[in-house]
Order: structure tokens, then C-alpha cells, then sequence
């Protein structure tokens, strides 16, 4: 009970959007687009006391988190000229769709170190272990730790040449661009005309 009271604490949620300007590296043309986020932040209350610091502390904490967010979330919207996506652009959707391949490459390399432990574990007893004997155990874990350890620097190794090489503005059809950027983007001229007073976060493509 003690160390609830010593542990309250205060949530706070906070919503924010912001219009980001891009320009296009491929056609150099100016455009802006929406992102939308949460930002969330926690304010401690020692011994239940001081509530509304706490309040305070945690809706400042959400909003720089969400300003953290804003400075450094990339998110892909190709260019309404040219239905081109950014170099960052690219390497996110990238990643977002090869991430996979981090996980399998890291959990062979792990099956690897485990099979090479107990090749080396003299006192370790495959019998015991897994209900089994025969002098063949030895053989066996040092097969599946050769086999993992190249498959997983294989796929480790494949997820970086598929990470420079892969081109999302290859691979997905212009026509699905082009409709994505006139649905969620505009030229820079356009939203300057529609939203004459609106401000722009301008973030350049990397």
C-alpha cells in the first residue's frame, strides 16, 4: 500500500497535426501534407500529493513527445507532380516491409550461439536434455550451428542489400501513387492558396 502511494502518477494524452512541406528531389517541386499523432506523457505524484503539478508535468511531457515525433517521423507520401516518394520516404517503406527479415536473421544467430554452447558443453547430456543418446548429438549441434549461424548472417546480410537496392518507386505502379499524393498531398501553391494563413513545417528530403 506504501509504495502505491509512493508510485501514483498522472497520464496525459495529446493530439496535434501538423502540415509538412517537402520538397521533391526528383522534380523539385514544393508539396505539403497532414501527419497526425498522439503525444503521451506521465507526471509523478509523491505521496498522492501536488495533482495538478502532476497534470501539468505530464500534458508537457505529451507534447514534447509529440514534437519529438513530428521532428523525426517520416512519413511516406509521394510527390502530387511526379508520384515520386523521397529517398527517406523510401528506406521507411522499406523497412517497414523487409523488417522481418532483422528478427529471423537475429533469431538464427541466436539458435547458432545456443547449438555452439553445447557443442562445447562437455557436462551437457542429450539424454537428459531431450530423452535421447547416441554419440551423433555432438555431429548434430555442430551442423545446426554452422547452418543457422549462415543462414542468419545470409538474411542479415540480405536485408542490407535489399535495404540499398529496393526502390518503392520501382515497385509500386505510378497510377497507385499518383491517386495516394492527390487524395493526402497538394503543391505548395495550392495549399498557400486554400489555407492563406496556415503554417508549414518545412523538413527536406534526405
Amino acid at each position: 500500500m506504501i509504495l502505491l502511494l509512493l508510485n501514483l502518477s498522472h497520464t496525459a494524452e495529446v493530439q496535434g497535426s501538423v502540415w509538412r512541406q517537402i520538397r521533391c528531389c526528383h522534380c523539385q517541386a514544393d508539396y505539403v501534407f497532414r501527419v497526425s499523432a498522439t503525444g503521451r506523457g506521465e507526471g509523478r505524484m509523491p505521496l498522492g500529493l501536488g495533482r495538478k503539478i502532476a497534470e501539468q508535468e505530464a500534458r508537457e511531457a505529451a507534447l514534447q513527445h509529440l514534437a519529438q515525433f513530428f521532428a523525426h517521423w517520416v512519413e511516406p507520401m509521394p510527390c502530387p507532380a511526379c508520384g515520386c516518394y523521397q529517398p527517406d520516404m523510401c528506406r521507411a517503406l522499406t523497412d517497414k516491409k523487409y523488417g522481418w527479415m532483422n528478427f529471423v536473421g537475429a533469431t538464427l544467430l541466436t539458435f547458432a550461439c545456443m547449438f555452439g554452447v553445447w557443442v562445447f558443453q562437455e557436462d551437457f547430456d542429450p539424454k537428459q536434455a531431450w530423452g535421447r543418446g547416441g554419440e551423433g548429438w555432438a555431429t548434430m549441434w555442430a551442423v545446426l550451428t554452422v547452418v543457422c549461424f549462415v543462414l542468419g548472417t545470409g538474411v542479415l546480410l540480405g536485408r542490407r542489400y535489399v535495404r540499398k537496392t529496393h526502390d518503392p518507386n520501382e515497385t509500386i505502379p505510378h497510377e497507385i501513387r499518383m491517386a495516394e499524393a492527390q487524395q493526402h498531398a497538394m503543391l505548395l501553391a495550392e495549399f498557400q492558396a486554400k489555407y492563406p494563413t496556415a503554417e508549414t513545417f518545412h523538413f527536406p528530403s534526405s
